[in-house]
Formats: structure tokens, C-alpha cells, sequence
């Protein structure tokens, strides 16, 4: 199984995944300014997918209709598969301004009407409304306990209706919901506001805009956030591992010019230049002795320019050949202080929302998808001067916090390092980070 190589190119080629990069420029909308969903409002407008009104305002408190937000929902999924056939509303004819989308968005099961054939496309859509049908667009899984779980995130649990529990529980675990001015009140059954709306779809389309004070089971921990020493943040990577299960032959990712494809939208359009790195993780599984085959996996490189291009492989390694794709930090602890102090090291798995540099965001309550599985070495020099090293096996939940994995007490002006040295599991989903903190005293 391919699983790590370096490569380095002259001119560019056509290989691998890339990202969508939009302007930085806000709109400025006059009457947001001071609106705690202003950062969010204007990263949606500036990739069009929500609008003010001809005056120039964007009245983030008024509230939106269950015909717009079919229209908002088609916007930020535009690539929805059709699940089933259309239905004639009895209030929704075809002069109706939002026919087309209210037919699409029901074809895409974004929404169901009202007994009798009812849209109701005027009303305002309550909140417990928008958030479910935003939960049920991500596919997300119902989590074996919503009536247990919901009152973990929510006061006002009782009044979530019946039909919405399980959708409002999967938005819950997943950090989709957003609460505004209370976290923990989910003000069920009230209107959702334009504001409110643009925050959710935030959630939704992971752009990290949304204030974390508001999103319900996030928990923040101050402290300072530092990348570590290296170039690995400069280099674009190809991470090939979904599916991760091959039952097929195919293309599992590809950067080809989506020109002339028969499935355009597969194909990213970008050229890597320069030293990049490759990642595939996948596996062909057989159910009995009679399906055992192997599995091979192969890059299919493009040079989309007029002139030549050098590729070299740098490095290469398979599971089989060397299954270690190790991390080592030394941490040189010292203490400048004039008095003892006891500081701890930590490796914690926090979400991977862009918090800043400032603060890590952990969940609260816990949820059950495990982020990283594997054993930890600790080197260090004991407090009684002895070296010592220790194999810690680290079971994290997403956005799980953790106990230390060493915890050292220094004398005014000592040093001392602490190695930590671990192999990243196959399985495991970053981020993780290392967590240096002096206990008060």
C-alpha cells in the first residue's frame, strides 16, 4: 500500500487536491457592524451565497422564509443528489417565485411540507426547523441517545419537537448548532433570524467565522497557539484515504483540468509545483478466501504546459516496507522564574476549527468518533534526576482534552527536556497538539 513519498517538480503538473481560495475583501454592510455574526455574514456574501437588499443592508434580525432558506440551502449545496421525484404543493404554483428551488430542495429531501400538500413557503422558518434541515443535507448519523443527549447541550430540550429530536441531537455532536446570546438555550421553536441563518450555514460549510462562544459543546481554553519548528506547513500534500474501503476500479482523486471529464465536478483543476507530498491510505478488504485479490494503487501525472517537466521522487515508503511515519519533539522546559514550578506536557486532540492563536476549542459534552489510537513515548529526567521513559497509549475523542503525560517540577533557572516521540496512526484524524502548561501555584 503506497503511503508516503516526497516529490519535487521543474515546471508544474496536474496530480492532486486543492483548496478554494475566495477574496479576503468584506462587504461592507452598514448595519452588521456590531452583530456577532458580522465575520460570518460577510465571508458568505463575499462567496455570493447570501445577499442584502437594494438599499444596501442586510438586516441580520429579520427574519427568512422557508422558500429562502430553500433557495439559501441549493446555493451552499448546490451539488445535492436528487433522492426523489417532485410533488405538487398546493400553495407553491408555478408562477410562485421559488417553484423551481422549492421543487429541487424537496427532490434533494432538504425539505418535507405539511399534511395536506402544504409548503407554506411565506412562513418564517423556526429555528429547530432550519437547523434540522441543515443537519439532515451533512448526512449526519443519529447519535444512539438524542433524548440523552440533548439536554447535555440544551436548557430548553423539552421543547424541541418530537420530529426534529434526532436531527437537533446529530447537529448537537457535530458543533452545527449556534446559539446566540445564550449557548445553552436553543430557543427551539422561535424564528430563525438572516443572521442566525448565515451562522448555521457557516457551521455547515466549515468556515470558521462563527464567534466559538456560540456554538453549542464548545468549550474554550485559553492559551497561546505555536506551530512547530519546520517546513511541513509550506509543502501541499496529497492525502488520498476516502474511501478508504477500494471495491472497485477507479480514479480516487484527481486534479486533471476538468474540461472534456464526464464528471467535471471530480476533477480539481490544480497544478503542483515544486516539492509536494503524497499520502494514500486505503485497503481492499475480502469476506471470504475466495475474494482475496490484491489491490494496486497508481499516480497518473499530466504536464498541462508547453515545455518539459522533471519529476523526482525524493523518498518513498510503503506500509510493508516501513510502517513508521514518526514525530519527535524536544521540548526544553526551563524555568525562568525565581521560584519552583511544576509544568505539565499534554498531547490533546482539540477541534480543527481555526480558533486563532490565542485559544484551543474542546467539546463538551464528549462524543464518541475517536480522532487518534496509539502509544506515545515520553523521555525525560525525573524530579529526582533519574531519566526516565514512559509508553503512554492514547485513546482521543474529537476535541478531547487530556491528562499529562509527564509533569516536572523546576527549580528556579533549571532546564530540562522532555522527548515525546510518537507514530501517526493510519487511522487518526489531526489536529493534535502538544500542551505545555506551568500549573498555578
Amino acid at each position: 500500500m503506497p503511503r508516503g513519498f516526497n516529490v519535487s517538480i521543474s515546471q508544474s503538473v496536474l496530480l492532486a487536491f486543492c483548496f478554494s481560495l475566495f477574496s479576503a475583501d468584506a462587504i461592507a454592510f452598514p448595519d452588521i457592524q456590531t452583530h456577532w455574526a458580522k465575520d460570518c455574514i460577510n465571508q458568505m456574501a463575499s462567496r455570493n451565497l447570501v445577499t442584502g437588499y437594494p438599499d444596501g443592508t442586510f438586516r441580520p434580525n429579520g427574519s427568512i422564509t422557508r422558500a429562502e432558506f430553500a433557495v439559501l440551502m441549493l446555493n451552499a449545496f448546490p451539488d445535492a443528489e436528487v433522492k426523489r421525484s417532485g410533488i405538487a404543493f398546493t400553495d407553491v404554483p408555478q408562477s410562485h417565485w421559488a417553484y423551481r428551488a422549492i421543487q429541487d430542495a424537496y427532490q434533494r429531501e432538504f425539505f418535507s411540507g405539511y399534511p395536506g400538500l402544504i409548503f407554506q413557503p411565506s412562513q418564517p422558518i423556526p429555528r429547530v426547523q432550519a437547523i434540522g434541515v441543515l443537519a439532515g443535507a451533512k448526512n449526519y448519523s443519529i447519535p444512539s441517545n438524542p433524548s440523552g443527549i440533548l439536554p447535555q447541550y440544551f436548557q430548553d430540550a423539552s421543547g424541541i419537537p418530537g420530529y426534529a429530536r434526532n436531527a437537533i441531537a446529530a447537529a448537537a455532536v457535530n458543533t452545527l448548532v449556534v446559539n446566540y446570546p445564550t449557548v445553552q438555550r436553543l430557543r427551539p421553536n422561535e424564528r430563525a433570524t438572516r443572521g442566525e441563518v448565515a451562522a448555521l450555514l457557516c457551521r455547515g460549510l466549515n468556515i470558521y467565522a462563527v464567534p466559538p462562544q456560540y456554538i453549542a459543546g464548545v468549550e474554550i481554553h485559553p492559551q497561546q497557539v505555536r506551530t512547530l519548528p519546520g517546513g511541513l506547513n509550506s509543502v501541499p500534500t496529497f492525502n488520498s484515504n476516502y474511501p478508504e474501503l477500494v471495491t472497485s476500479e477507479g480514479i480516487l482523486l484527481s486534479t486533471f483540468s476538468p474540461t472534456g471529464k464526464p464528471v467535471p465536478s471530480a476533477h480539481l483543476n490544480f497544478p503542483f509545483q515544486g516539492r509536494f507530498d503524497i499520502f494514500t491510505h486505503h485497503i481492499a478488504r475480502a469476506e471470504t478466501q475466495a475474494e482475496t485479490r490484491p489491490l494496486y494503487q497508481g499516480l497518473l501525472l499530466h504536464n498541462p504546459t508547453d515545455k518539459p517537466v522533471t519529476v523526482e521522487v525524493l523518498q518513498g515508503a510503503s506500509y510493508l516496507s516501513s510502517p513508521d511515519a514518526p514525530f519527535i519533539v524536544t521540548l526544553p522546559l526551563k524555568n525562568t522564574t525565581s521560584q519552583a514550578q511544576t509544568v505539565t506536557v499534554s498531547m490533546q486532540t482539540p477541534l480543527k476549527d481555526e480558533a486563532g492563536t490565542d485559544k484551543l476549542l474542546f467539546l463538551n459534552p464528549q462524543v464518541e468518533r475517536v480522532f487518534f489510537r496509539g502509544t506515545v513515548r515520553v523521555t525525560y529526567e525525573d524530579n529526582q534526576g533519574e531519566s526516565q521513559t514512559r509508553y503512554v497509549h492514547l485513546f482521543q475523542r474529537r476535541g478531547q482534552p487530556s491528562n499529562p503525560l509527564v509533569r516536572l517540577n523546576l527549580a528556579p533557572g533549571e532546564q530540562r527536556n522532555v522527548k515525546v516521540e510518537f507514530i501517526y496512526p493510519p487511522d487518526s484524524t489531526p489536529p493534535q497538539v502538544l500542551t505545555v502548561k506551568t500549573l498555578a501555584r
